[in-house]
């Protein structure tokens, strides 16, 4: 990324234009909106520009309230696109406070409860099979997409819901096939 110097605003091109969707670090992940690329604050000297304005809306551990950014520098190491992960594709878990999760991967999962459903809509969650079995609901902008097989140590709920997806598939394939 090009240095945030000089009396205009760089000339560098941006990975995301004004009314993208973004996820910032913001000490855990979060997402948000970019308002503005090339910002700079009144008080700045000439030289400084951020290459983004973000609305975010702050973890409730942080108040939970909209609030507006700026982003220092064009890096996924602050600011992302969001990831468009569905059920049966494969995540890892990032940013998340704490860190004992965070490099986890699991499988994102289809299969909610109308009790989960309720707070992983309120949450912009997804619900992600881990690698040791747990099911866990997990914030959208906390997962990034891995290509590849996911490595799942088989337990017995683990076997139990790749079974019950194997029979629907089967079920399926018959319906499809008319057998």
């Amino acid at each position: 990324a090009e240095p945030l110097t000089g009396t205009g605003p760089p000339t560098t091109a941006l990975r995301f234009g004004e009314g993208d969707a973004v996820v910032c670090n913001v000490g855990e992940w979060t997402q948000g909106r970019v308002v503005k690329v090339w910002y700079r604050e009144p008080n700045w000297p000439v030289s400084k520009w951020a290459p983004y304005q973000v609305e975010v809306t702050l973890p409730k551990a942080m108040g939970g309230n909209t609030t507006l950014i700026y982003v220092p520098m064009d890096s996924d190491l602050f600011c992302r696109a969001p990831t468009a992960l569905g059920p049966g594709e494969a995540a890892r878990l990032s940013g998340i406070g704490g860190g004992s999760l965070n490099g986890r991967v699991g499988v994102v999962r289809g299969d909610l409860s109308d009790k989960e459903k309720e707070s992983a809509s309120r949450g912009n969650k997804l619900k992600v099979l881990l690698d040791d079995g747990t099911a866990m609901l997990i914030p959208r902008a906390n997962l990034d997409q891995v290509a590849g097989p996911v490595p799942v140590r088989v337990t017995s709920a683990v076997l139990t819901v790749l079974l019950s997806e194997c029979a629907e598939l089967m079920v399926s394939a018959g319906d499809i096939g008319g057998e």
